[in-house]
């Protein structure tokens, strides 16, 4: 997903995808995805030199130190979003539901005074493989529906399908700005785990784009079951 030029795709960036329904049965347990106060959180990893040593020993990488970690999404000057669809707040007290939230099931996130999911897997970078630039694999297993991480960056109406140059960390959003211009996400320089997902014709993840009156996010969900160990891809 990293690196330049990839042949897997012939588009300048990437679309954030519409949600693909999992199975019911599998997915009404689980936690719907929500956005609450941590995202709006940025988080700088620390990391010793003890640490490092492990995680060479293991054959994990540490966070490339030319990209900035963040969980908030930053926005660029002068870029604003039509209001969405009016909601209100859920009645949930406690994580919301698919089977339970009428916000749940919709593509819209509750606010954060109402629920407390944050939507955290436990995940580690790999090593190159092959071709393949870093890549990002599960420390635990992950169940379908499960939020990975938001995709985060910087919000811009900058037309990244006119550039020559292929972009692999940016995806362009449905949402439309002032203007009727449309939107990107740039997670070039900054951005969280979900920048550094690899490509898979096979992928066990999608982009989900959220809205919420003038905020809008993209997550990474889980379609299939992850177990320990496997590699988190997306499409």
């Amino acid at each position: 997903m990293k690196r330049k030029n990839n042949p897997w795709t012939k588009k300048r960036v990437r679309e954030a995808l519409k949600s693909l329904p999992a199975k019911l049965e599998e997915r009404s347990k689980q936690p719907a995805c929500v956005i609450t106060e941590a995202f709006g959180q940025d988080v700088e990893p620390e990391i010793t030199g003890r640490e490092q040593e492990e995680v060479s020993k293991s054959g994990t990488v540490a966070w490339p130190v030319q990209v900035t970690h963040s969980l908030k999404l930053k926005i660029k000057d002068g870029v604003a979003i039509k209001d969405s669809w009016p909601t209100d707040r859920c009645s949930c007290i406690a994580n919301c539901f698919p089977d339970t939230c009428m916000n749940a099931a919709t593509k819209l996130f509750c606010a954060a005074d109402n629920c407390i999911f944050q939507g955290h897997s436990q995940m580690e970078f790999t090593s190159p493989i092959s071709a393949i630039d870093i890549g990002v694999r599960a420390t635990e297993d992950i169940p379908v529906g499960a939020t990975i991480a938001p995709y985060t960056g910087l919000l811009t109406d900058h037309n990244f399908d006119k550039d020559i140059r292929q972009w692999d960390c940016v995806i362009s959003l449905q949402t439309k700005g002032r203007g009727n211009k449309k939107l990107f996400i740039d997670a070039e320089e900054r951005g969280t785990v979900a920048r550094f997902i690899n490509h898979s014709c096979d992928p066990n993840t999608l982009f989900l784009e959220m809205r919420h009156n003038r905020d809008v996010h993209v997550m990474v969900k889980t379609t299939t079951k992850i177990a320990a160990g496997e590699e988190i891809t997306v499409d």
